[in-house]
């Protein structure tokens, strides 16, 4: 990475991962798949507002953070919490979410990399990212 006067940066920072990965809401469906239960399987209204933290403690943990020297961070994003119920409905919840804590970074002075994530393509194949109605349309 350069800066606009060509020089390299050196990012001090942190991954904003875990989290991420599983919706906050229902609780039931913080479930993996190796601990699945009935309302694993039902993925519609799932929400992730709120991963990787609540909007309402972005302040504390940022201002943490930049406290100590932190001045970048990775934010993982799936495609799932973006859009699980279907094709082309969005969870505009959770994107504004998403701008929000993306705006209070800016705030505290930390510049941000979202990161769509996806490892082993979902959720219901032992990874995370796709939502589960891509399974479906392939027919699984």
């Amino acid at each position: 990475f350069m800066d606009a006067d060509g020089r390299r940066l050196l990012l001090r920072g942190i991954n904003l991962a875990g989290g991420c990965r599983m919706p906050a809401e229902p609780a039931e469906e913080r479930a993996t798949h190796l601990k699945a239960t009935k309302e694993f399987y039902n993925y519609k209204g799932v929400s992730f507002v709120g991963r990787p933290f609540p909007l309402e403690e972005a302040d504390l943990h940022l201002g943490r953070l930049r406290a100590m020297g932190s001045t970048f961070l990775r934010f993982l994003v799936t495609w799932e919490a973006i859009e699980h119920d279907g094709p082309q409905i969005y969870d505009e919840e959770y994107l504004k979410y998403l701008r929000n804590v993306v705006q209070r970074c800016a705030d505290h002075g930390i510049s941000v990399f979202i990161d769509f994530h996806q490892d082993v393509w979902s959720r219901w194949t032992g990874g995370d990212g796709a939502p589960a109605w891509t399974l479906e349309k392939v027919g699984f």
